[in-house]
């Protein structure tokens, strides 16, 4: 046994020595926002990589691509781990350039707001720590379970200092649980705001709503609606400005609103045609358990004031109620914990154990049965809408499932909603104008109680992601943009999805003297190459009819605005007329303006005669209205958003992500043809030097498509390649091992860019 002891004591690591070097020579503390406070750090720390991680195992032939050592930072804002991973010949961190780089959090940081549930492991023990509760003195390992399905583990027993590992359970369990809005770190975060999100519609005044109802078709002036103003927000979790039957008086609305939960009468959200789309709470208790009278008097005098907001006064709005039909809050709870610990597996073992019978535990979860409900009930109730027949969702408080089946209807039967601009539009109407309770729901604020915890907002993305697998070519925006929505919930800097109502948020300005920072303005926190990837390359934009171009003319031109020279008529099937790709560009604002040569020129312009005909299709994802399948047997799981956080089951330099990529440069390089076309220069297009210059146009063309999609494998050839990237990308944690120096060059070009790669196939 001394033998044993000695030689123990006697053997030297060298990679010690590497690391204490590394860690003298060069600063790994992260840079601080302003108003960012440090509370607490440990050094060489290791973070395992991968799942297969148990406290004091016994294994020790863990390799290094599986586990980080570095620096651990608490702030008040996140926690920060910086690896001492070192590059001898630049000298300085290696960065991966093929990971979204957020400018707030970095690879492996985690924000506070995000964590949800903290493990500490003592020798083989390990326990669920809570607030308000003293820690083990010895703390071991510790592991972070987060909102968003990641997983990570720390451990402090290689090399790090004694007692860190209690020091740093102490500090998560005061900062990553607040018990008060005010001590989120929003409140002290004190840079200065510009907002560039030009294209915003908050949804909090008046205009905003007029806009939303000139682009549904309804006269602001002389339509059936009419947008009530209270002057201020009271707190019933309705905003300042909202919709009602224009014949009810202010005093007769709110009157009613008197026997409906949280106050919340009938309100209008969208319209197609005649009909109409509106919300509702359910009747107040003590009025349904009263046994006197009809309990329903006040609800059925509401819906008789929305049938008469019809122009074919007999037929009567379709009730829908949500409660009878889809789960509640606390079901869809459940089936989250259940789904997420499914989805994110302590160890490789149980990674592996559980993927032998996973459909059987997938099936147990529920998660995609109460997808595949939302989708069927949204389907439903858009086939009324198609037929002329208002459909008023009616649930508890009207601010859960209501806003999942109303946001999904408007996707299904309006194409604007399925761009970039007008999701968010929708998404600020529907949940933070409307008051979905996000703090609540999402876990904001520590409760002993999780009654009303309730991931609603992802069960939403998880729908629409299932209807962008079912039509690729009918969304602007692709699977990163919605995962990097269910990730911006949990970056307490902006406001958009940290309050409950917008009362609370107008609080919080007068009383803590909050500055507003909506996240819709992505150049706050992504590059121009990460916002790039929110784009869909496979896009195709749908044609407007003539009613629609004129909605849309009508919602951004006031009623005394003056025609410029130019705002003529154009063809309904003109270029112009089609949604931008750009995610910053105002789709509305080019509806009739000619191209600067036209209005020089005096181009006239033929307008085709109108035709009973109706436009040929390209194929049927570019109809108007979409018909998502609800089937389970259609559905599937929203891999890059829940599976991204385990490296094992990763595809390094594969997957269905090469795809995406080659469709972009595709679509880069239509556009560098068409372009070469119009300007008759071919000389950016990377010819072969020996191609002969005296060609004629058609085989510069021909020579040209070829440069530009060859896939040649000789290393110095300067012809673009497609980027090999992981299968996660860009979300994966490992860097890859091939030169992505053209990603940018993709990336950016494609935010100059217009169109789509189904778009030149005529």
């Amino acid at each position: 046994m001394t033998e044993i002891g000695n030689k123990k004591e006697n053997f030297k690591s060298y990679l010690n020595e590497c690391l204490d070097t590394a860690e003298n020579s060069i600063d790994f503390s992260p840079k601080l926002l302003n108003g960012e406070l440090e509370v607490a750090r440990a050094s060489n720390v290791v973070l395992y990589l991968a799942q297969k991680i148990k406290a004091q195992s016994k294994k020790k032939d863990i390799t290094p691509s599986k586990k980080r050592i570095g620096l651990l930072v608490i702030t008040n804002f996140r926690l920060c781990y910086v690896p001492y991973d070192i590059d001898e010949e630049r000298g300085f961190l290696k960065r991966n350039v093929s990971h979204q780089e957020n400018f707030f959090v970095d690879t492996y940081d985690i924000t506070l707001s995000n964590m949800d549930e903290i493990y500490v492991y003592t020798d083989k023990k390990h326990k669920l720590v809570v607030p308000q509760q003293k820690n083990p003195s010895k703390i071991d390992a510790i592991r972070i379970l987060c909102k968003n399905f990641r997983m990570m583990t720390f451990d402090f027993t290689e090399k790090c200092e004694v007692g860190k590992g209690k020091y740093i359970a102490d500090a998560l369990l005061q900062f990553a649980f607040p018990a008060q809005h005010n001590l989120l770190f929003m409140y002290h975060f004190r840079e200065k705001y510009y907002s560039s999100a030009c294209n915003f519609r908050a949804f909090s005044d008046a205009n905003d709503w007029y806009h939303e109802m000139e682009r549904c078709g309804i006269s602001s002036q002389k339509g059936a609606w009419r947008v009530l103003d209270r002057k201020a927000p009271c707190e019933d979790a309705l905003p300042r400005c909202f919709v009602i039957p224009r014949h009810l008086t202010d005093k007769d609305y709110l009157d009613l609103c008197n026997s409906f939960r949280c106050k919340r009468a009938a309100v209008w959200v969208w319209s197609t045609g005649t009909a109409s789309l509106l919300r509702m709470a359910d009747l107040l208790p003590e009025l349904l358990n009263n046994p006197k009278g009809n309990v329903h008097t006040n609800e059925n005098l509401m819906l008789e004031h929305i049938r008469m907001c019809a122009d074919v006064r007999n037929a009567a709005p379709k009730c829908i109620e949500l409660t009878k039909i889809l789960p509640s809050i606390q079901d869809v709870y459940q089936s989250y914990v259940r789904f997420r610990t499914l989805c994110s597996p302590i160890s490789d073992r149980e990674l592996m154990t559980q993927d032998e019978k996973f459909l059987t535990q997938l099936d147990k979860t529920c998660w995609l049965l109460y997808v595949s409900l939302c989708l069927k009930t949204a389907n439903e109730c858009a086939k009324h809408l198609q037929d002329g027949v208002s459909v008023v969702l009616q649930e508890n408080d009207g601010r859960d499932m209501s806003c999942i089946i109303s946001s999904i209807i408007q996707i299904i039967l309006d194409p604007f909603c399925r761009t970039i601009n007008g999701f968010q539009a929708l998404i600020q109407k529907e949940w933070v104008a409307l008051g979905h309770p996000f703090c609540d729901r999402i876990g904001h604020i520590h409760s002993k109680n999780n009654n009303e915890r309730s991931p609603i907002f992802l069960l939403f993305l998880d729908c629409v992601w299932q209807m962008l697998q079912q039509y690729p070519g009918s969304f602007e925006f692709s699977e990163t943009f919605l995962t990097t929505i269910w990730d911006a919930v949990f970056v307490p800097i902006f406001d958009t999805f940290q309050f409950n109502c917008e009362y609370d948020r107008l609080s919080a300005i007068h009383n803590d003297h909050l500055v507003l920072r909506p996240v819709w303005d992505w150049g706050e926190m992504f590059s121009d190459k990460d916002i790039a990837l929110f784009t869909n390359p496979m896009y195709k934009r749908p044609q407007l009819t003539e009613s629609e171009i004129e909605n849309h003319r009508r919602s951004k031109l006031p009623p005394t605005a003056l025609k410029l020279p130019g705002m003529m008529e154009l063809p309904v099937n003109h270029p112009k007329l089609r949604y931008s790709l750009q995610p910053t560009r105002n789709i509305d604002t080019e509806a009739k303006l000619l191209r600067p040569s036209e209005i020089f020129h005096n181009t006239p312009i033929e307008i085709p005669k109108k035709s009973a005909e109706k436009p040929k299709t390209v194929n049927s994802d570019q109809n108007k209205h979409l018909k998502p399948s609800h089937f389970l047997w259609d559905l599937e799981i929203f891999s890059q958003c829940y599976y991204r956080f385990m490296p094992i089951i990763e595809i390094r330099n594969g997957g269905f992500v090469h795809i995406d990529l080659f469709n972009r440069m595709l679509l880069n390089n239509m556009h560098k043809m068409q372009r070469a076309i119009e300007t008759r220069n071919f000389s950016d297009l990377q010819l072969d030097e020996k191609e002969d210059l005296n060609k004629s146009n058609e085989e510069s063309l021909e020579s040209a498509d070829f440069a530009l999609l060859n896939d040649s494998s000789n290393k110095n050839c300067s012809k673009p390649q497609v980027p090999v990237v992981n299968s996660f990308f860009p979300f994966s944690y490992g860097n890859s091992e091939h030169d992505n120096s053209n990603l940018n060059e993709i990336l950016l070009f494609q935010t100059i860019s217009e169109g789509s790669v189904l778009d030149f196939d005529t």
